[in-house]
């Protein structure tokens, strides 16, 4: 069977009892791979204990890590999570962390040519070199590979331009309403 793809951030989150592996193609990746399927994260974390830490915990849950690359300068990603008055959670995304900086390279080519699905959201698109890395793989990616695109709101890491111009037109035909 051909792998399904989560392609983008893969954090902690710093919860209030504790950091808990995260983000949302890590999420989809980590239950693809629950219900039978291959399933491989695209991802960076930073050369420091935070990064090793989702490495192993990848390997725990039974997830291939080659796919996660790995920055010198970058630290892991960390979304700081506090509970209000009422409990409703408060995300606060650190920025220019490893996964705003995936590499293209030959690996990404070959997984994107041969991928059923892949599931990628607005955050990873918040920097460049993400952001055209992905615009790399979707566009390498067979014409009847499943895009899922997850749209996340949060925080300042979206615009119209990143939403119609690289998202959307990414997706390609499949019931897309042109207005």
């Amino acid at each position: 069977m051909q792998p399904i793809v989560g392609f983008g951030e893969i954090l902690w989150d710093m919860l209030p009892l504790g950091k808990q592996a995260g983000g949302a193609p890590f999420n989809f990746t980590f239950h693809s791979y629950q219900l039978g399927w291959p399933a491989v994260m695209v991802s960076r974390v930073g050369k420091d204990e935070l990064g090793q830490d989702l490495v192993e915990k990848c390997k725990e849950l039974g997830l291939n890590p080659e796919f996660l690359q790995e920055d010198l300068i970058h630290p892991t990603g960390t979304v700081e999570v506090e509970l209000d008055s009422q409990g409703q959670a408060e995300y606060e995304i650190k920025e220019d962390v490893a996964w705003d900086h995936l590499e293209w390279n030959d690996g990404l080519k070959n997984l994107a040519g041969n991928c059923a699905a892949v599931c990628f959201g607005t955050l990873c698109q918040r920097h460049s070199v993400t952001r055209n890395t992905l615009k790399n793989f979707l566009e390498r990616c067979p014409k009847k590979t499943i895009k899922v695109f997850d749209i996340n709101l949060r925080q300042n890491f979206y615009n119209r331009e990143t939403l119609k111009n690289h998202s959307i037109k990414l997706l390609g035909p499949r019931s897309m309403n042109k207005n």
